[in-house]
């Protein structure tokens, strides 16, 4: 069994969380585009957020297994969450470097 306070626990809820959170934010997106639930005046209707703001709001969802963390002392599931969330970081800014969010 995988220890709750270890570098390895944190590191996979660093990547697994985004992921999941990228998943319910592209369904979302469809379904606001696809229904066209946002209509910004005649005949013209919002036509989904960019994949750099997707992208970037999914890595934000690692606060919440982050405040997890701290409150229970967590602190090697900790350090291997913010390993992979730097690392992502740094990989949503090479890859969005040039687009407007």
């Amino acid at each position: 069994m995988l220890k709750k306070d270890s570098v390895l626990f944190g590191i996979i809820i660093g990547l697994v969380i985004p992921f999941v959170a990228y998943a319910l934010i592209m369904e979302i997106n469809d379904l606001i585009v696809n229904k066209k639930l946002i209509s910004l005046g005649e005949d013209r209707y919002f036509e989904g957020f960019t994949d750099a703001l997707k992208a970037l709001t999914a890595l934000c969802f690692n606060v919440i297994p982050f405040q997890y963390f701290t409150r229970r002392y967590l602190d090697d599931a900790m350090r291997g969450m913010v390993i992979v969330t730097v690392v992502l970081v740094v990989a949503w800014v090479v890859y969005f470097d040039k687009l407007p969010i």
